[in-house]
């Protein structure tokens, strides 16, 4: 079973004039959709497509058996409109639970002004 955030392209790091590379590996400085930011690796399957800073990719954090390590790798890419629908449903998740900790925040403010002991 896969665990796998969505994310968002902040920058494309790969062989070129300004980055000097001992291989042909592609990683992405990316922000995934709970706010954090991670450089992650390019599957080399999508090696050939061509990533801009804003496109919503889909990187696969599932447990790699050998390492016990997440795998960080992204293996889909989302254009236009499905890349927007994810990347909303995602946020719009993480809006609720900022929300739905804010008021637990509060509630137990209130409980311990109100509290005589």
């Amino acid at each position: 079973m896969g665990i796998y955030h969505p994310c968002k392209v902040l920058k494309v790091l790969k062989s070129s004039k300004d980055v000097i590379a001992s291989d042909t590996t592609t990683q992405v400085i990316v922000e995934a959709w709970d706010e954090l930011q991670w450089t992650i690796s390019l599957d080399q399957k999508l090696n050939n497509e061509t990533l801009n800073e804003g496109d919503v990719v889909l990187g696969d954090w599932s447990v790699n058996n050998d390492t016990k390590a997440p795998n960080m790798n992204i293996i889909k890419v989302f254009r236009g409109k499905k890349g927007d629908e994810v990347w909303k449903t995602y946020k719009e998740y993480l809006k609720k639970q900022k929300n739905k900790a804010q008021q637990t925040q509060q509630n137990q403010q209130q409980q311990a002004a109100n509290y005589m002991g």
